[in-house]
């Protein structure tokens, strides 16, 4: 895949997750928009339908007055000769002289008016004096419930006359002369609350007697509630796609550096092999040259180097051979009681010489006095070989490395010095993988595969040991194994 065509897939696929993301969050806004709609058109109707039964309440009881008086006063009260009762012409008094009929008509004309002041009194009466508690405790729970409202509230009866509230969740509350934004305090949501009816309308007041209110402290909850389900599921689908999507890149990303190392490693393979073919094809040839033939040392000469190259293409397999080892499922390590500092001082002499001849030198400080550790001594030596031979790779003209030692809580640690050219911070995260070399402008100034690290870590591991880096650009890298005592 190109990286063209890879942008576009990685650019549609994250526009389609969003577009996605962003339609089921629209849907579920709209579904707890209509839901709070059906929410507020229930309380509504379940105040209106309170207002309405405390007004209903009251104007039956001035029925009843009315038909009850008519009745009890026709038997009781003896009808008068004349009556006397204000209307809004002035005083009338009429003459009850003749019949029965007439004196039925100035008694009913008196109770009537009995019934205005009565009604009239009722209006200049207190809000708080007008409200059955129970009753309207009781009103107020049905309402909501019918309506399907079954959340924990809190209401409140406002008097518009005194400006304060008289009666808070089935409770009368003291009236007193404090002022109005005292009265308020405590009451802020229950008096900003968007949920509230006027209450006895016919008193003549505008907006009524006073009002009713209520707060629904759980109201976000209960809202959310409702949606919660889907919520969760588009939370839980968007996750699992979302970690398709980074896994998949991930995965891309890494087939397409690996495909890159493998694509290094084949052009350096093919140099580190073509040079001592190449080699051996010229000595061979010349061998078999007459001239050569007759001169021994000249035939001894091209024999060396037929040797020395087939002895550099062996050690080159034997690196592939060796991470192929490792890498095995069955790979098993031959156990037994090893010297570290024995293997340390031969592997420090095999490199040395080559160290030397480049006008470096070597140096050693193995303070580690616990160095007898169980361990697989061919591979271990391998380990700290392929540490040295790195660190004369990447190494300038006269390097100086040392290969130190010490006690560590458990075992010891095996240091590899240089001042070599060092290792950005990327280097460092990548230097143990598999095929991975440092680039330093040529690809092929340093010789190897990329193996040896790869290598390392892998020994490290099987030991149950560890192995970091501390490198930076220009000053060289420091190498530290830690190989427990025991194995494991």
């Amino acid at each position: 895949m190109n990286k063209t065509a890879f942008y576009i897939i990685l650019v549609l696929m994250t526009g389609s997750i969003v577009g996605i993301s962003v339609l089921q969050v629209s849907y579920i806004i709209t579904s707890i928009e209509i839901n709070k709609e059906a929410f507020d058109k229930n309380v509504f109707g379940a105040l209106n339908r309170v207002a309405t039964q405390l007004q209903s309440d009251e104007t039956d009881v001035y029925y009843n007055y009315v038909n009850n008086g008519f009745a009890s006063k026709s038997n009781t009260e003896t009808i008068p000769e004349s009556v006397d009762f204000k209307t809004e012409k002035g005083a009338l008094q009429i003459e009850l002289d003749s019949t029965a009929d007439d004196r039925e008509a100035a008694l009913n004309a008196k109770l009537l008016k009995e019934v205005q002041e009565e009604l009239e009194n009722r209006n200049s009466t207190p809000i708080a004096d007008r409200i059955n508690l129970e009753l309207l405790d009781n009103y107020l729970r049905d309402a909501l419930q019918n309506n399907e409202v079954n959340i924990p509230y809190t209401y409140g009866v406002y008097s518009n006359s005194k400006k304060k509230f008289v009666i808070e969740d089935g409770h009368f509350l003291v009236i007193d002369d404090a002022p109005q934004s005292s009265m308020k305090m405590g009451f802020d949501n229950l008096f900003h609350s968007k949920y509230k009816v006027n209450l006895y309308t016919l008193s003549g007041e505008v907006g009524g007697a006073g009002r009713l209110m209520v707060f629904f402290p759980e109201k976000s909850q209960f809202l959310f509630s409702t949606v919660w389900k889907q919520l969760l599921s588009v939370l839980f689908f968007t996750l699992i796609v979302l970690f398709c999507f980074i896994y998949t890149i991930q995965v891309i990303l890494k087939q397409k550096k690996i495909s890159e190392m493998k694509n290094d490693f084949i052009n350096n393979m093919t140099h580190e092999f073509k040079t001592p073919i190449a080699t051996i094809s010229l000595a061979s040839d010349s061998i078999s040259n007459a001239k050569i033939l007759n001169n021994p040392d000249k035939v001894n000469r091209f024999a060396k180097i037929i040797k020395q190259e087939n002895k550099r293409m062996n050690n080159q397999v034997e690196k592939v051979l060796q991470i192929a080892l490792v890498e095995k499922e069955n790979f098993e390590l031959k156990i037994s009681k090893i010297n570290i500092h024995e293997i340390a001082e031969m592997a420090l002499a095999s490199t040395g010489f080559i160290i030397e001849n480049r006008g470096g030198e070597t140096k050693s400080n193995l303070n580690a006095k616990q160095f007898i550790i169980e361990g697989d001594q061919t591979h271990i030596a391998s380990l700290i070989n392929n540490l040295l031979d790195n660190a004369n790779k990447y190494s300038p003209e006269d390097p100086v490395i040392e290969l130190n030692t010490y006690d560590k809580p458990g075992g010891i640690v095996i240091e590899v010095i240089d001042n070599g050219i060092g290792m950005s911070k990327e280097d460092v995260k990548n230097i143990f993988e598999k095929f991975y070399r440092v680039h330093t402008g040529n690809i092929h100034d340093v010789k190897g595969f990329g193996l040896g690290l790869s290598y390392v870590k892998a020994i490290v591991d099987a030991h149950n040991g560890k192995v970091s880096v501390d490198s930076e650009l220009g000053k060289g890298s420091k190498f530290s194994v830690f190989l427990p005592k025991t194995h494991r």
